[in-house]
């Protein structure tokens, strides 16, 4: 039997990953630690425009506002962990703080106002903006992780990606839940 090719296993390697990730939440760990395991993933599969790490070994930051058990249990997951040469560091953030450096945010429970502002900010930033309830998603963030069937799966809105100058590797968006081309 011919050993398989490396896409071959890249995909294999990538439906288990994400597989793993969308197992009951309840069986296999606090809906918390799924949720950082996908923000980490997702930097895998994004490219981020042209200058945004100013040098090679730029650290990738993942920022979280509102949700303090997330960004607590998000820093356990990245120690010591790198994507594509960058160091992954977390942040967690208070809303209405300065975005600079910050390349993936998730949004928990903010004000309507602050959400809005915090959304404004980061397309000015090139940073993939993350929630996790279908009404902020509907506001304008680029991901939402949501529990269905008592899975974490997730969503992507491709127009504020596009917005932002961000591109979603299309090995991400085949195993996303639902992939909206056009505003809601």
């Amino acid at each position: 039997m011919a050993a398989p090719n490396t896409r071959t296993l890249l995909m294999i390697l990538l439906m288990t990953w994400f597989g793993l990730l969308a197992a009951p939440a309840a069986a296999t760990a606090p809906e918390y630690s799924i949720k950082a395991a996908y923000l980490y993933k997702f930097a895998s599969f994004i490219e981020w425009p042209e200058g945004i790490f100013p040098h090679a070994d730029s650290p990738l930051v993942i920022g979280v506002v509102g949700d303090d058990e997330l960004a607590d249990e998000l820093s356990r997951v990245v120690v010591g962990q790198q994507v594509n040469g960058h160091p992954v560091q977390t942040r967690a953030l208070q809303a209405g703080d300065p975005l600079t450096g910050v390349n993936i945010l998730f949004i928990g429970n903010v004000e309507n106002e602050l959400l809005a502002k915090t959304l404004a900010q980061a397309k000015e930033h090139a940073v993939l903006t993350v929630t996790g309830s279908e009404e902020r998603y509907a506001q304008g963030s680029m991901i939402n992780l949501m529990v269905v069937e008592n899975k974490v799966r997730f969503e992507v809105s491709l127009q504020p990606v596009e917005e932002a100058h961000l591109k979603i590797s299309a090995r991400m968006l085949s195993a996303a839940l639902s992939v909206v081309r056009s505003p809601r």
